[in-house]
């Protein structure tokens, strides 16, 4: 199996901070008919000003404001949206997620990403606890996507949380629906990559990224992708080697796969003369990284010049910080800088 830098991916869930504004700017549901004329007029007066308030991010203020207008009311949902999000720009988490869900509980269509993205992102030392709070969460957006099977934004959020509890086939059916509603666009086929990659499932990520890169063959990001899952499942040759050439046709300073390509290329036996002139350029444009040393002393090993190939492997190997890898030893050992 070729050795070479290895592409880690790294899937961090995407479920960030709250998005309040949008939802409690809307316009404000009249108060409860309970309410005497003079203090729905009170309401109203002080619930606008404390969005404004709110809006130029004077909270303390905005918070006394909102408090009043929940002592008239404390049935509003606009009201104690704006209070959870008060509290939790507070970092007062169990009053804020309190707020967000009397908001959810009145008004489901408002405020059910506020509570139910807060209860997934609880954090607590208990793993039943977390998982029960996640749950639930994942239950409130799937009751608003029945609600609304045709919000994206609904659908996407289930994806993410999904994805975050390891429901990948779950997450691909969401994305479907996305895709359903916004169309097929790099960001669908990136999604979908990641979960097939998360799912071990190699071959079906090479063919999410093949799909796009047919509309988009010009996407260096989804070619590089798709060589490292060739290293991965070990495609044949000619294989590889036509995603490598497509990939230097776009980039040709490309120097990681440069790097590699030339490596893949001496390991098989082929055109040692072409594998060492893209290895001396990878190696030109980073001096100092120790696996393209390495590689470019083989290839000089194996082209039978071995005293300047033991130059380039002495100075790979003052570049490793930490123990040396296997391979390196291997070469090592083979072209005899161990014994110098």
């Amino acid at each position: 199996m070729i050795r070479r830098t290895t592409y880690i991916l790294i899937i961090a869930l995407l479920i960030g901070p709250l998005s309040l504004l949008t939802a409690a700017a809307r316009s404000h549901t009249p108060v409860a008919a309970v309410l005497t004329v003079e203090q729905r007029q009170q309401f109203l007066y002080y619930f606008y000003e404390a969005q404004r308030l709110f809006m130029q991010g004077e909270y303390k203020d905005a918070f006394h404001l909102f408090s009043f207008c929940h002592h008239l009311d404390d049935n509003d949902a606009a009201v104690n949206l704006y209070l959870g999000h008060v509290y939790e720009q507070s970092h007062l988490i169990a009053p804020a997620l309190a707020r967000y869900k009397k908001a959810w509980e009145v008004c489901p269509n408002q405020a059910w990403d506020s509570y139910a993205i807060m209860l997934y992102n609880l954090d607590d030392e208990r793993v039943s606890v977390v998982k029960r709070n996640r749950n639930m969460a994942i239950r409130i957006m799937e009751e608003q996507g029945r609600r609304e099977p045709n919000n994206a934004e609904v659908w996407d959020k289930l994806r993410q949380a999904y994805t975050g509890m390891g429901e990948f086939k779950k997450a691909l059916k969401a994305q479907d629906e996305i895709d359903r509603l916004d169309g097929y666009n790099a960001y669908s086929a990136m999604n979908r990559y990641r979960l097939r990659a998360m799912m071990r499932d190699n071959k079906g990520a090479i063919e999410e990224l093949n799909r796009y890169l047919k509309e988009d063959p010009s996407n260096l990001q989804f070619h590089l992708f798709r060589v490292q899952l060739y290293l991965a499942i070990n495609v044949d040759y000619d294989t590889m080697a036509d995603a490598c050439e497509q990939i230097l046709a776009l980039d040709p300073y490309n120097a990681m796969v440069l790097n590699n390509y030339a490596y893949y290329m001496a390991i098989h036996g082929k055109d040692l003369q072409r594998a060492e002139d893209m290895s001396r350029r990878a190696v030109q444009q980073e001096p100092n990284e120790a696996s393209f040393l390495d590689t470019y002393a083989w290839i000089l090993h194996l082209k039978g010049e071995d005293t300047l190939a033991r130059y380039y492997m002495r100075k790979a190997i003052q570049q490793v910080e930490g123990d040396v890898p296997a391979e390196m030893k291997e070469h090592m050992k083979i072209i005899g800088t161990d014994k110098e």
